[in-house]
């Protein structure tokens, strides 16, 4: 059989003006290296999420993970991370959290990551999903 291997995905087209509401407008798209015709296993490892030009006083990310673009079949429910600046540049910024393994059954070929703000604003530059199975 051809099973997919443990690994890692990346977003990395600039996401700009995240707020504090989610919006399905600034969702980034994981891409999954599976056969959507069989039903995989997996356990979700980590989430890091890289952003700049924090604005408005914003000190948390609430992101959920769903299986469909419009983010209705949540995979993670809301998940908040507190947002740690740079150490030279406080207006850069990142949150790392740890999804503990969290097995879940995967038969599509891509996941959707939609995040908040507790305040202000945030641009998503860069974010990156690990799985095993």
């Amino acid at each position: 059989m051809n099973y997919p291997l443990p690994g890692s995905t990346t977003y990395d087209t600039p996401i700009t003006g995240v707020g504090t509401s989610f919006s399905l407008a600034k969702k980034a798209t994981f891409s999954l290296p599976i056969n959507v015709a069989r039903n995989f296993q997996a356990k979700l490892g980590g989430l890091w999420i890289w952003v700049s030009a924090i604005a408005g006083g914003a000190t948390t990310l609430t992101f959920r993970i769903a299986l469909d673009a419009a983010g209705d079949e949540l995979l993670v429910t809301d998940t908040e991370g507190a947002l740690f600046p740079g150490t030279t540049t406080t207006t850069d910024g990142s949150i790392v959290y740890s999804l503990n393994n969290l097995p879940v059954g995967l038969s599509v070929d891509e996941l959707y990551l939609i995040v908040k703000t507790d305040a202000g604003t945030v641009t998503i530059d860069k974010t990156q999903l690990s799985w095993g199975f």
